[in-house]
């Protein structure tokens, strides 16, 4: 566990560093405690991960949930609709289930509330699980309901309602409704099981209750001192080698190294930016991009520098991405990794407001290796703070698609790739 929590920090995944640190409380109560303490305040530990916002991996399952379920409602009572992926048409208007729309809210809180009214109401843990998975049911279904009514409401009033914009409220209602009539309903037949019962009653005679009150409960007496000794210093480990990496990543920080595009052949050659050109979104990094021609064919280089990591300023994060999101989209289902002379690239097809297409061809590197998974590279991350390689930097190659001809300007990024001198570059990032 301790472990896991430093691979967070390195890493600077705070989803990580938080989940592991409940883990780790975990871990240190059954160490100095034992197992029947930490049995008992498993639950009342384990709930904080409730808190951690680790849960939003559901999104992108409930997200298809909720697109697979709405859409052949909507043809049953007959609604003209076609759908792609999460884009539902309507003849009056298009509308999309966001990730918001997926219903993770409702689904984490169902969680949350039936682990909690069956930690307090019952015993049995099958009984437990049983709570928990018909309240996370309920709350997919709940939330199916509610984006179906909303597309119901946009087909009837031709995208002109306000619940439309504003459906916020009606889904924590419809929820809530929902949530409070199971409640009423385990409340019932909880009654029901009371009337039908036998109670048994045992003569208890001059036993004092109160006295074997205590005995039902582990005692807390810990492992005694050895287990302090050897725990605290294994402790300290993880922070004292945090705080050494940490020291080193400031220095090199503070010393501003400079890095530089990979070097092109001249066969290319420079040629100025157009208007609104393409930039990704790299926040913190050190940015640099250059535009070349051969023979009227266009390529834009581009780069994006880290000569350290940190949680403000990290090459994998959720807000970074090839495209800014505002001048520039990616067009969905056009997406796609190729292996190539040089290596691995991921490949996406972009799209700006005025309709200009451009194929983009990019890459990570950390710690000098380059890679195309953004998992890989966190783990690179980690491996570059524990071998004092903190570098990090995403390349991407750029040219515009002409009407159909993609495959034509996949070719012009391959012969400009192998222009390129990728090894030297790579070194560079060591």
């Amino acid at each position: 566990m301790r472990f896991g929590w430093v691979v967070g920090v390195l890493s600077s995944i705070e989803v990580v560093q938080a989940s592991f640190l409940v883990l780790l409380i975990f871990t240190a109560v059954w160490a100095l405690y034992g197992w029947p303490m930490a049995k008992v305040l498993s639950l009342p530990v384990l709930f904080l991960l409730f808190g951690v916002p680790v849960w939003s991996a559901l999104s992108p399952l409930l997200q298809l949930i909720t697109a697979d379920a709405v859409f052949p409602l909507l043809r049953l009572i007959e609604i003209p609709a076609l759908r792609e992926e999460h884009l539902i048409t309507l003849p009056s208007g298009q509308l999309s289930i966001e990730e918001a729309c997926s219903g993770l809210r409702y689904f984490l809180a169902a969680l949350t509330l039936s682990v909690l009214y069956g930690y307090l109401n019952y015993t049995r843990v099958q009984t437990r699980v049983l709570i928990v998975l018909i309240a996370g049911a309920t709350a997919v279904v709940a939330n199916i309901l509610r984006v179906f009514i909303v597309i119901y409401v946009a087909y009837v009033s031709e995208m002109k309602h306000p619940l439309v914009q504003d459906h916020l409220l009606m889904g924590w209602a419809l929820f809530g409704g929902l949530i409070f009539l199971l409640l009423m309903m385990d409340v019932a037949l909880h009654k029901r099981r009371q009337r039908t019962v036998q109670v048994q009653v045992a003569t208890v005679g001059s036993v004092n209750v109160q006295a074997m009150a205590p005995s039902l409960l582990p005692t807390a007496t810990g492992r005694g001192w050895g287990v302090y000794v050897v725990a605290l210093p294994l402790l300290a480990v993880g922070p004292g080698l945090i705080y050494l990496i940490e020291q080193n990543i400031q220095t090199v920080a503070q010393s501003k190294p400079t890095y530089l595009l990979p070097t092109v052949s001249s066969a290319w050659q420079k040629s100025p930016s157009p208007d609104e050109a393409w930039q990704p979104a790299y926040h913190g990094a050190v940015v640099q991009r250059v535009d070349y021609e051969r023979v009227g064919q266009r390529v834009a280089l581009y780069a994006g520098f880290y000569a350290t990591q940190s949680q403000e300023s990290e090459l994998i994060n959720e807000l970074n991405g090839i495209v800014d999101g505002k001048t520039w989209y990616i067009v969905p289902g056009r997406s796609g990794h190729l292996q190539r002379q040089n290596g691995p690239f991921l490949e996406q097809l972009i799209q700006n407001r005025e309709g200009r297409k451009q194929l983009v061809w990019y890459r990570y590197y950390v710690a000098g290796y380059a890679t195309t998974n953004r998992y890989v590279a966190k783990l690179l991350q980690v491996w570059g703070s524990l071998t004092g390689s903190y570098a990090a930097a995403v390349v991407a190659i750029a040219a515009p698609v002409g009407g159909s001809e993609i495959e034509l300007t996949r070719t012009r990024l391959e012969e400009f790739s192998v222009a390129m001198d990728w090894t030297e570059f790579a070194k560079t990032l060591h």
